[in-house]
Order: structure tokens, then sequence, then C-alpha cells
């Protein structure tokens, strides 16, 4: 990007609501209408993925779905799938100190939207035209079993489901057919509005200037659907994590505790799987901001088990090779 713009950066879970958590409701739209009183150009907002343990958008579930707890509750009233009261009774009011209370909307926000699933017409054209194009299969599927196997980590599963014995998911997909759909719903719902959202920002101007993680998490979709892009030993569990080392910011260094990318596997299929990431990101936002880019360049590697980021080794990433052919897309550093 060559242009120069003004914007303000605001995540969409810091906006005021009655439910505990920022969502795409009227709040939403008040921002843009402040922004363009504002003379700004663009929103930029956090990564809109689900978070894992530790409540952080940049530790994922999955780097292509979106968190339900976006989902605006307001929005579900007006669609009929639930009542003002219903919305009442799951309320989230938050912590005392101003902050999202995420173990309270873990154990509240799933159950109500659960609730409008039920209500909701999955014979719709609009929903099944979104179920064939398998999307969010993987993610889906994914979260019904980590429900299944009481919200563990990907490392805690049965062995038959963390390496995805074919017969095993054949089994589990048909005997859990509606768990999987609703965490279909919660991406079809994420989206529609979203996209009302967004189409409402860029009708007054406004572009939206996504972030996206340079990492994912061990605990993820990509990490059980497609092991093989990711530097996992036999048992399928990092060697060695990601992090930086130390600087005038932290004297440990920063230990994030990231798989690390296999870049010499995906270079063999053209980086198929990060032009896919970027697609979907861009279909999202105007604008992509990748964090720690540098990580193309040269990538820090330290050793599982380690307490801090002090001891360390740097390795090539897929510097200029990995963007050839995206150097008119729309990403920012």
């Amino acid at each position: 990007m060559k242009e120069r713009y003004a914007g303000i950066l605001l995540p969409i879970t810091a906006l005021p609501s009655p439910y505990g958590v920022g969502s795409f409701g009227k709040a939403a739209r008040d921002f843009v209408d402040f922004l363009v009183k504002a003379g700004q150009r663009i929103w930029q907002v956090l990564p809109l993925v689900p978070t894992g343990y530790g409540d952080s958008p940049y530790s994922s579930s999955c780097a292509i779905a979106g968190s339900p707890y976006l989902i605006d509750i307001d929005i579900l009233i007006g669609q009929g799938l639930i009542t003002p009261e219903e919305a009442e009774k799951y309320r989230c009011d938050g912590r005392s100190d101003g902050r999202v209370d995420y173990e309270a909307l873990f154990y509240r926000r799933i159950p109500m939207l659960k609730l409008a699933f039920s209500r909701f017409d999955r014979g719709s054209a609009e929903f099944r035209a979104f179920l064939d194009l398998g999307e969010y299969n993987d993610f889906s599927t994914f979260m019904a079993l980590k429900e299944a196997h009481g919200w563990k980590a990907l490392s805690l599963w049965e062995e038959k489901y963390r390496t995805r014995d074919s017969e095993a998911l054949k089994e589990f997909t048909e005997s859990n057919a509606d768990e999987i759909l609703f965490w279909q719903f919660t991406q079809f719902e994420f989206l529609r509005q979203w996209r009302e959202l967004k189409d409402y920002a860029n009708g007054r101007g406004i572009e939206i200037m996504g972030d996206m993680p340079l990492y994912v998490s061990e605990d993820s979709t990509e990490v059980w659907a497609h092991p093989e892009l990711f530097m996992l030993d036999e048992d399928g569990a990092p060697s060695e994590v990601a992090g930086v080392p130390p600087d005038y910011f932290s004297e440990d260094g920063q230990l994030w505790g990231n798989p690390l990318y296999n870049w010499p596997r995906m270079k063999e299929d053209g980086y198929a799987w990060w032009t896919a990431r970027l697609r979907k990101a861009l279909s999202l936002y105007d604008i992509v901001r990748i964090d720690h880019f540098r990580g193309f360049d040269r990538f820090y590697a330290i050793a599982e088990g380690s307490l801090n980021a002090k001891q360390g080794v740097w390795y090539d990433g897929p510097k200029e090779g990995l963007f050839e052919d995206k150097k008119d897309w729309r990403i920012v550093a």
C-alpha cells in the first residue's frame, strides 16, 4: 500500500454493551458515525477470531473463524431467535474493573447461542448455500470434538480423534451432527452480522483494517486438520515454539508458545495455505495488517518447555517468495 490514511484502532470487544462484550450491533454503527464526523478514513480492529485459553485473539482455536462472542444479541432478538427475557437471563455484566469477563461469557453466551440455534431455520436456502461451501467444516468438527472432550486442549484428546482416524471421525460426525451444525450456525451468523456492519462502514466512507496474527495456537483447528504444515514431532507436539528474544522492553524475551510453520513443506505447493488465509482475510477486511511481519524474513525458535525466551535460534522464513504474486494486495506490516 502506498496511500496515506488517518484512522483509529478500537477492538470490537471494547465497544459498550449491556451484554458484557462489544459486538456488531448499534454501538459499532455509532462508532462508524463518530469516525465520519472526526474526518477519519480507517477503523482498525483487532483479530475477530475465537479466543482460546488466555482469552487473547492472538491465540485462537481457528485462523479463519469468527468469535461467537461478537454476535450481537439485540440483532438476534430482532430476528426472533431469543427473547429480551432470555437475553437478560444469560446476561454478563463484565468484571468490576471494566474488563470483559471471558469466563462468565463462556458459561453464558454459548448456551444462549444454542437456544437461538434451536429456533433458527436451518433449512433456509441461504444457510444451505453457506454449508455447501464447506469453509468451516474443520472448525465446526474441531469445536464439537473439543466440547465432547470437556473443552480440553487438543493434546489431551483421545488419540483416535487427535490423529483424525477416519472411522472414528465418521462415527463422531454422524452421531454429533447437531452439535457440529451449531458451530456452523455461529459462523453463518457471525459473517452475516459482520458483513452488514462492514457494508454500513464502507457506505459511509470508512474502510476496515483487520489484524492478522502471524502464528496460530497449538490448540487449533489448523494444527489438528493440517499437522503437516507445522514443525511437530511424531506425537504431534512442537519441539520448538515461537517468541522473540530479550530486548529493551523485556529482559526475558517473549515466549509465545505457538507452533512454528513447516516453511519448506508450505513452499512445495506455492504457499497455498497462506494464500487461502490471506484471501479469506481480504474478504472480511478492506486492508489486512499482519502482526509480527518480520517473521516472514527470519523467525525465532525456542525449545519447547523453556521458561523464558532467552535461549533460542533464528531460522530463515519464506522471505519475499510468499508475496511475489501478492504485490498489489492491500497488506501492511
